[in-house]
């Protein structure tokens, strides 16, 4: 019930997605399955894949899903975010318009590896999408101590650095990368488009 409080940024992420027409995301870490019934009701043509480590989590995405009568869009398959291993993984040979990862980088050991993973998962034109918590750099100290202790007891950590690991990946790619800071650095809503 308080996610909604904490997990800022999330609906911002989802309208910058550039999708038209028939789509395909991938959304990694999906948890319950809420960002892709949200972008199923906006893009009737979308299908999805969701991908998570929890098959707790995934019982529960099934449930929601089929509650909103979704379930023959949106797919839901048993992974870890590392060991993603290119288009046609799931039976998308074509790869996706957009791979998301939502508050979930800072609860993935390897983010770093699991950001590697799925870019080739990317058609070219697509894009990789992000909203997590970043450095809080502009929240008075004693905020930021206290809600860095309060993630750690989630096995949550901020990835401070990911913005220079998306430019890098950018450059790598011939991308580009456009990002905006939610509630004081808070958060980070992220968006590396791949070239067409």
């Amino acid at each position: 019930m308080t996610r909604r409080c904490y997990l800022l940024g999330r609906d911002r992420l989802l309208g910058r997605l550039a999708l038209k027409g028939p789509s395909t995301v991938l959304e990694v870490g999906c948890g319950t399955g809420r960002n892709l019934i949200q972008l199923a009701r906006v893009h009737p043509e979308m299908e999805a894949d969701g991908v998570d480590a929890s098959s707790a989590m995934l019982e529960v995405a099934r449930r929601n899903v089929a509650t909103a009568g979704l379930s023959p869009r949106i797919r839901f398959h048993g992974a870890l975010a590392e060991e993603l291993r290119g288009p046609g993984q799931f039976g998308r040979s074509g790869g996706y318009d957009a791979v998301i990862f939502s508050y979930s980088l800072s609860m993935i050991p390897d983010w770093r590896a699991a950001l590697a993973a799925a870019t080739p998962l990317v058609r070219s034109g697509g894009c990789i999408g992000i909203a997590d918590f970043f450095d809080q750099r502009d929240l008075p100290p004693w905020f930021r101590r206290i809600l860095r202790a309060w993630l750690r007891k989630f096995h949550t950590t901020p990835r401070d650095e990911m913005l220079s690991v998306l430019e890098t990946a950018a450059r790598q790619w011939g991308g580009a990368v456009r990002c905006e800071f939610v509630a004081r650095r808070y958060a980070v809503v992220a968006v590396l488009t791949l070239p067409p």
